[in-house]
């Protein structure tokens, strides 16, 4: 059965119904996805769900449950998306010391930097 709403700590996030729109929204996750897996060719395949905008979550992820909710405001933020894999993937916790796992997100951090703290999460 299909979920559409996951419960991340105390806080629901309501997945978006699929519409041409919300497919363009997801593909540009998915494209994030496959430039990621070019460097890492054994990362598992993540499921992916555009959620409806919140004013406090950019994202969400079961931790090692290889699922994730993006909001829609969020889909083409590099950060946003290397940091919902980690949880889904890894089950990398935050880390405030950590551009890319800290729990809010953090401006002014290049492209580079974020991948290649990815990187080193990923060995």
């Amino acid at each position: 059965m299909r979920r559409n709403i996951t419960t991340t700590t105390n806080r629901k996030i309501q997945s978006k119904r699929m519409s041409d729109e919300v497919y363009k929204m997801r593909r540009e996750i998915i494209d994030i996805i496959y430039r990621v897996k070019k460097l890492v060719p054994n990362m598992p395949r993540i499921s992916v769900r555009v959620a409806d905008n919140d004013d406090e979550v950019l994202g969400c992820a079961t931790m090692k449950g290889h699922e994730m909710w993006i909001t829609e405001r969020s889909t083409s933020d590099l950060a946003v998306v290397l940091h919902e894999i980690l949880h889904a993937w890894k089950g990398i916790e935050h880390d405030d010391n950590c551009k890319l796992m800290h729990p809010n997100k953090q401006l002014g951090v290049s492209d580079k930097e974020l991948m290649d703290t990815f990187l080193t999460y990923t060995n």
